[in-house]
């Protein structure tokens, strides 16, 4: 099971963060995905999801992810990724670590929580 986990979230990570793929959200999350992002006024759903997407990739261009950890147990993946890109607003070369676990079920990503993530300021 935790093989078949890791691959789901590696491919959530390659496709969301480095391919800027919004709509793999609906096909990886299920139904009742909830993340647990403290990110005021994004609700918690595939919805928010998306939302932090198009917050992150509205400041970055060129985002590139490279996963550092993948570690699966039972229902939950862990994971380290690096991240470059480039700010926007000032072409300014940035990077930062994200830590996320992954909780999934029945084949679809199910709950979600991350910790770090790029300097927005």
């Amino acid at each position: 099971m935790s093989e078949g986990n890791k691959a789901i979230v590696r491919t959530f990570e390659n496709e969301f963060k480095n391919k800027a793929n919004l709509d793999i959200v609906d096909q990886l999350m299920a139904d009742t995905f909830v993340h647990h992002a403290p990110i005021p006024g994004v609700p918690p759903g595939r919805e928010g999801l998306k939302q932090i997407g198009q917050i992150v990739f509205g400041h970055f261009a060129d985002v590139s992810v490279s996963i550092i950890h993948l570690i699966g147990e039972g229902d939950l993946v862990c994971s380290r990724i690096t991240a470059n890109a480039v700010r926007k607003s000032n072409n300014e070369a940035v990077s930062w670590t994200e830590n996320h676990f992954y909780q999934l079920k029945d084949g679809k990503i199910a709950e979600w929580w991350g910790e770090g993530g790029p300097p927005l300021g």
